[in-house]
């Protein structure tokens, strides 16, 4: 079985998948739940105990909360710069799969990948990640893609051999 099809990577979309990305990895789920758990920390014992140090304890959680959002929005910066600067990117990409691999194609890319190097596929709502490395991923837009594309590339996936998180 062949499934083929193209699309133009939008750079709104591939944000928001780079986004999913990261935010999905335990570390930063880690942090995030220590930031918001210190900020609340912060309140609940500045109301509970009824410190006259609660603009202190408050404080204190609006510098996390600060430099919370001085990260993100730097990482995003980031991320929108390198998707910006990448000419794959820009280019219309060209995919095939098939039981031995996955061909992308562009005006200035070739790019074949056996399953068998494959770390793993997850499906979400939007996207299919097909993780070439374990912290990176080639994102599919399920909205480029017509229904049976998706039933079939599922069917193809669930056939191999590599660790899979479908739909």
């Amino acid at each position: 079985m062949e499934i083929r099809f193209s699309y133009q990577p939008e750079l709104k979309e591939m944000a928001a998948a780079t986004r999913y990305m990261l935010f999905n990895k335990p570390l930063v789920k880690v942090l995030l739940v220590f930031v918001f758990g210190m900020i609340g920390l912060s309140v609940f014992s500045a109301i509970y105990f009824k410190t006259n140090e609660y603009w202190e304890s408050a404080f204190h959680g609006l510098i996390l909360v600060f430099i919370w959002l001085i990260i993100y929005g730097y990482t995003m910066w980031s991320v929108k710069r390198n998707l910006t600067e990448n000419p794959k990117n820009r280019e219309i990409q060209h995919l095939c799969f098939d039981e031995k691999g996955i061909d992308q194609k562009g005006d200035s890319f070739h790019v074949y990948r056996q399953w068998s190097e494959i770390h793993k596929v997850k499906e979400t709502k939007s996207w299919l990640f097909i993780y070439v490395q374990r912290n990176a991923a080639l994102p599919i837009f399920k909205n480029k893609l017509q229904p049976e594309d998706i039933i079939a590339i599922r069917q193809l996936i669930q056939g191999l051999p590599i660790k899979k998180k479908l739909l």
